[in-house]
């Protein structure tokens, strides 16, 4: 749905970082695959917005720049490259 309604964002790279951990209060745990399944499709889906686009699966919670800030710089320096 994303991808159909936006304009195409080829060549800038696009690196979405997407966190692994940010579903794990029990309230959720009955739904996670699902609520992580659609993450991924999501995301998947901005990241063919640029011939460049790439998804990057972290280990990590919501604020993945505290969680893994080795993965954000990472994927600053590759966009810069």
């Amino acid at each position: 749905a994303i991808a159909r309604e936006r304009r195409d964002l080829s060549p800038k790279p696009v690196i979405i970082l997407s966190a692994t951990n940010e579903f794990g209060s029990e309230r959720l745990k009955p739904v996670r695959a699902a609520l992580l399944a659609e993450k991924a499709t999501l995301h998947s889906e901005m990241a063919r917005l640029s011939a460049n686009g790439e998804v990057r699966f972290v280990d990590a919670a919501h604020v993945i720049q505290n969680d893994a800030p080795d993965a954000v710089i990472a994927a600053i320096r590759d966009a810069l490259d």
